[in-house]
């Protein structure tokens, strides 16, 4: 990299522009940068930073307009232009700050924002020029970054050295080393390095854990599964722990698997014992159950008779109830048509109200034609109504039009007036716009004079205090001068005693070179100093450039003056204002007119369309009027011919519709009599033979008349209710045989008795319930206090009803064939409680629940099948249903002469029901329940204490037995949890073991790396191992130069021995070649540590250029430190800065020391001045 030009312009100190030119200074290998202090030496540097990377170093950056010089003028733009070659491309980078300045127009600020540019130089074409590259900030950013290699702070370290850092490091601990060579070498990339390292060993030892964790939480569970009596903890191998575990857990399921064979075979006797003895007791109630129902059944013989005689009687009635309901329609229907006739008479005049029907039709017809000759002169009427009611709708229509055409024609009168006033103020405005047009430029120019005035009078008031202060000035200049003249006169008057104060003896003397002072000259009273005369000198050049200052600015507003004095001409400001203001209210009450020429022309126009209409509407007016003149005329001529119509057909109506309504109303009665009439004598003749009919019907049934058949109907729903009643009677018949059918079985009988199979939830292989389960089976019987309802009994092995001999159709037939007699229910509105249910039959259905109606009715078909008589049977005997042919009790009938009414009749003249239900036996049932009791004996002797013995012996055994499952459900639980969870602690194992051991391997790459591992002999970090490898570089690249720098006495080392807290690598020593011995850097004296910091600064950037890929750096600058070297020393570090010229590099030193400026020809001054500063180039 080689600097060529930089042009600054309003950057720092410096007010205006100045350019450099570092190819001319650099043309002698070595340049000085000096000047005061505040000048802006390190503004140069400042400038070329921001040209290169957009920003500077330190503070400078962040303060608010930090870059921009106060001594610039608003309009002036702070640039800075640095051309230079970097990588063998000539480049021109421009760059200005972010700013705030004037706005163009108006008043205030704008931002103005940041500027960049970067521009080539070619040779290609005719004779090369520059190309832009970009204006992109970030663009040039990366461009230029890629070329440097390097970013700013290692910039300002290798180009810009500052010495005093430099010291700074040499006295430096590691840490503080370690962070400005990371900041050079950019380093970062190892220290990723040993940060992804220690996050790796962080989640590896996570991982770790976790698999710990799970290790543990599986033989926690595990533990917890074995129960009590598992063996001691585990050790390191949890593997053989969890074997033991399983083997004694089969164990222990093994002897739970004994324990409940034997609990199952005890609870199998158990029961056995206990289903004997309740079935013994179960008969003994069945048998009392029984007793107690026959005897009820027996009680309620004549219910039944009666209740099937009525229902004997009601079915014989609904042979005649049709006959009867026809009767009673006729009769209904006869005099219903007799008095709508009445009625219909009534209504007509005295003459006809006992004619027949044919004359009251002739009559009908003959009015109905005097209705039609009518229909003319109605419509007439109504045709003469509406020409009334349009003869009167014409009058009002003719009255308002009247009204609005006298409106219309009063407002098209006032009209012209209101036209010729809109088209007035129409002028009127037009007028006001013109002039306000053509007084606005005077109101511009009276503007313009009236601040040319204003501005004119202020400048007359600064004129006269910038004439005093230039005078001021002047005075004040003036005394400078002689103030310096005369102490310049006085120095040198006493130039021999200042030459005499620095003599020395046996020094030559200046002047005449003698050894010998005999008569040195002695200094006036009051001597002049070199110090005090050069400081008259700068308070005389101070004064003669205020003055300066003072005059421009005197001689500026002179001119401004004169300007503002011709733009103002001879008016003032007061008359000036007044003209303005008498013009600004003109133009004021010219626009307010003006402003309103829109809307009188829309008025105009609203008031001509307004007129338009009213004359169409005027002119519609009149049309209407003539046409409704001429319909009034036609209307009234054609009215009174109606009228005279209509007066010749009404006759005394007052209307022809009152005469037509009187007629139509008389055809309307006679035509509604005629008809009523007809229906009366119709109805007459069916009544007659319906009643004729009936009769008959009652005889043919067997009753006396139709009277008694009707007492005998009963209604569908009662018949339902009799039937329902009879049904119940048979059921209960069926019910009372089955309990005896229940019973008939040997008392000692253990069939159907088995321990149920499904009781245990134990078979060969089957799991019993799980961990915190209820075992799934009960026991067959309740507990005392809990037994089921009477009747039920224990399930038997398939699951179905227990069987036993003897059923239910078996028990009827002998009922039956004992008794003869048919049976029925007990059930009876006063029985107050339902039958109890019955065993269940041979068949194998479960026992029927109280009040299924199921069982019930099928016990009653069968009894009626065993005995061949029931109830049912014997009503279906009566006459048209079965049993005595319906002719014989015609026969019976006649001979009697009228037949009887069954309700009334003997039992021995009833039909065939009747006579059943007398010649049955009575106490049928009672008599079967005692044979039944002779065939049982001692069921009543059951031993009703041995119930709950066994009870107790069942209950015993259904506790071993639950037990004993539950121990078993357990074991076998516990063993399969153990299987499942020894093989999960198996899989973590074996998974667990390369996790732990890539831990292991990362731990010790993470301690390497970190300095903490004990294979890390000098505890040294990765990154500080790269730094002590670099700075290894630097020492050795600045060994050479710090040789000639110290005439041979010192060599830079780098130690990468360990330090007071135990690190190492950054450590720098001194070999002293006149000791023989290594030196501590801290021990440097101040210009040892000058040019020893000086060769490491060198040093250091030769290594950071190589770093950055070869790129040579042609232009170094090196900031102060020289005062600190004596003439030897300040001639041996020139001779090694010098020598960089050989390898055509330049090297500006930026000092102040006074001999540099004798022995380095090439210059660059910096000259503070109140305006700003100045360079100025010399040799």
């Amino acid at each position: 990299m080689r600097l060529h030009r930089l042009t600054l312009t309003a950057f720092g100190p410096f007010g205006g522009t100045q350019h450099i030119d570092f190819d001319a200074l650099s043309s002698g290998g070595l340049f000085l940068l000096h000047g005061p202090t505040g000048a802006g030496k390190t503004a140069i540097l400042d400038g070329v930073c921001f040209a290169l990377y957009g920003s500077v170093p330190g503070a400078r950056q962040q303060a608010p307009g930090g870059l921009r010089s106060d001594h610039a003028e608003p309009d002036t733009a702070t640039e800075v232009v640095l051309e230079l070659t970097l990588g063998g491309r000539r480049l021109e980078v421009t760059r200005r700050p972010e700013r705030e300045r004037p706005k163009k127009r108006g008043t205030g600020t704008t931002t103005e924002r940041a500027y960049s540019a970067l521009r080539e130089r070619t040779t290609d074409g005719a004779g090369g020029g520059w190309r832009a590259l970009s204006r992109s900030h970030q663009e040039i950013g990366e461009e230029l970054g890629q070329l440097l290699g390097m970013n700013r702070e290692q910039f300002c370290q290798v180009v810009l050295l500052p010495q005093g850092d430099f010291a700074r490091f040499l006295r430096a601990g590691a840490e503080d080393r370690a962070k400005l060579l990371g900041r050079l070498f950019d380093t970062r990339r190892f220290a990723a390095v040993e940060q992804r390292l220690a996050e790796r060993r962080q989640e590896a030892a996570a991982g770790v854990r976790d698999g710990d964790d799970r290790l543990r939480s599986l033989t926690d569970r595990l533990r917890q599964a074995a129960g009590a009596g598992d063996p001691a903890e585990p050790e390191e191998d949890v593997l053989p722990w969890a074997a033991q575990l399983r083997s004694l857990a089969r164990e222990q399921r093994d002897i739970a698997a004994q324990a409940l064979h034997a609990a199952e075979a005890g609870h199998t006797r158990a029961q056995r014992a206990f289903a004997r003895t309740t079935e013994r007791v179960r008969r003994a109630e069945r048998l009392a159950e029984a007793r107690r129902r026959a005897e009820r059944w027996d009680g309620r013989r004549a219910e039944r008779e009666h209740t099937g005689a009525e229902l004997a009687a009601a079915r014989a009635a609904a042979a005649v109830a049709p006959a009867l309901r026809l009767r009673e329609n006729a009769e209904a229907e006869h005099r219903a048509a007799a008095e709508a006739a009445g009625a219909a008479r009534a209504g007509l005049p005295e003459p006809l109200r006992e004619a027949t029907a044919d004359r009251l039709a002739a009559q009908e017809r003959t009015v109905r034609g005097h209705l039609g000759a009518l229909t003319a002169a109605r419509q007439a009427e109504e045709r003469a109504g509406r020409l009334a009611a349009e003869l009167e709708t014409l009058a009002g229509e003719e009255h308002e039009d009247a009204e609005l055409l006298a409106e219309t024609a009063g407002w098209l009168e006032r009209f012209g007036g209101e036209r010729e006033e809109l088209a007035r103020q129409l002028a009127a405005a037009e007028a006001a716009r013109t002039r306000a047009g053509h007084r606005t430029g005077t109101l511009a120019d009276t503007e313009r004079r009236l601040d040319a005035a204003g501005r004119r009078a202020a400048l007359a008031d600064r004129i006269g205090a910038a004439e005093k202060a230039e005078l001021l000035a002047r005075e004040t200049a003036a005394g400078a001068y002689e103030q310096w003249l005369e102490l310049k006169e006085r120095r040198l008057r006493g130039m021999a005693a200042e030459l005499a104060a620095g003599l020395r003896p046996g020094e030559p003397c200046a002047v005449c070179g003698a050894t010998e002072h005999p008569d040195p000259a002695a200094g006036g009273p009051d001597p002049v100093s070199p110090q005090g005369e050069r400081a008259a000198e700068e308070a005389h050049r101070a004064a003669s450039a205020h003055r300066e200052r003072t005059s421009a600015a005197l001689a500026a507003l002179r001119e401004a003056h004169a300007a503002a004095d011709a733009a103002a001409g001879e008016g003032t400001v007061p008359g000036l204002t007044r003209e303005l203001a008498a013009l600004e209210d003109g133009q004021r009450a010219d626009l307010a007119v003006a402003d309103t020429e829109e809307e009188v022309r829309d008025r105009l126009a609203a008031a001509e369309r307004r007129h338009a209409e009213r004359q169409a509407l005027h002119r519609d007016v009149e049309r209407r009027i003539a046409a409704r003149t001429s319909r009034e005329r036609a209307l009234r001529t054609e009215r009174e011919g109606l009228l005279a119509e209509i007066h010749a057909a009404r006759g005394e109506a007052p209307t022809v519709a009152d005469r037509a309504a009187e007629l139509s109303a008389l055809a309307q009665a006679l035509a509604g009599a005629v008809e009523t009439v007809r229906r009366a004598g119709e109805s007459a003749q069916r009544w007659e033979a319906a009643r004729t009919q009936a009769r008959d019907a009652a005889h043919r049934a067997g009753f006396p008349g139709p009277q008694e058949a009707a007492e005998a109907v009963r209604s569908a729903e009662h018949q339902r209710s009799l039937e329902r009643r009879l049904n119940d009677w048979r059921t209960e018949e069926a019910a009372i045989a089955a309990l005896l059918a229940d019973v008939a079985g040997p008392p000692g009988s253990d069939a159907g008795v088995a321990p149920q199979a499904t009781d245990v939830p134990r078979q060969a292989g089957a799991r019993g319930p799980g961990p915190g389960e209820e075992p799934s089976w009960q026991p067959a019987a309740a507990v005392p206090g809990e037994s089921a309802p009477s009747g039920t009994t224990a399930g038997v092995a398939d699951g179905t009803a227990p069987q036993r001999p003897g059923s239910s159709r078996q028990g009827g037939a002998r009922l039956s064939g004992a008794s003869g007699e048919s049976v029925g229910t007990a059930e009876s509105a006063g029985a107050g409680e339902a039958p109890a249910p019955a065993a269940g039959g041979a068949d194998g259905t479960a026992p029927q629940r109280p009040g299924d109606p199921r069982q019930p009715r099928a016990a009653a078909s069968e009894a009626e099948d065993g005995a061949g008589s029931t109830v049912e049977r014997t009503v279906a005997s009566v006459p048209g249903q079965g049993g005595r042919p319906q002719r014989a009790a015609e026969q019976d009938g006649d001979e009697a002469g009228r037949p009887a009414t069954p309700r009334d009749r003997p039992a021995d003249a009833l039909p065939g029901q009747a006579r059943d239900v007398a010649s049955a036996p009575a106490r049928t049932l009672t008599e079967a329940v005692a044979e039944a009791a002779r065939h049982l004996p001692g069921a009543g002797d059951g031993p009703a204490d041995q119930v709950a013995v066994v009870r107790r012996a069942l209950d015993a055994a259904i506790v071993r037995l639950r037990e004993a499952a539950a121990a078993d459900s357990a074991a076998r639980t516990r063993c399969r949890e153990l299987d499942a969870l020894s093989a999960r602690l198996v899989s973590e194992a074996r998974a667990l073991a390369p996790v732990r051991e890539e831990a292991a391997r990362i731990a010790r790459l993470a301690g390497l790396a970190a300095g903490t591992a004990a294979e890390n002999t000098y505890r040294m970090r990765l990154e500080t191992y790269v730094l002590a490898a670099r700075l290894e570089q630097v020492a050795e690249a600045a060994g050479s130069r710090l040789y000639r720098m110290s005439a041979g006495r010192y060599q830079l080392a780098h130690s990468d021995s360990k330090a007071t807290r135990g690190r190492s690598g950054l450590g720098l020593h001194v070999l002293d070649a006149w000791t023989g011995r290594p030196r501590d850097t801290a021990t440097l004296s101040g210009g040892e540590s000058f040019f020893v910091s000086l060769a490491l600064a060198l040093g250091l950037a030769d290594v950071v250029a190589a770093e950055a890929g070869g790129q040579r750096l042609d232009t170094l600058f090196i900031d102060e430190g020289f005062g600190s070297l004596d003439e030897q020393s300040l001639d041996e570090v020139l001779d090694v800065l010098d020598s960089l010229r050989e390898q055509d590099r330049a090297v500006g030193i930026v000092s102040h020391v006074p001999d540099l400026r004798a022995r380095i020809p090439t210059q660059l001054e910096v000259i503070k001045t109140a305006r700003g500063s100045t360079v100025r180039k010399t040799g």
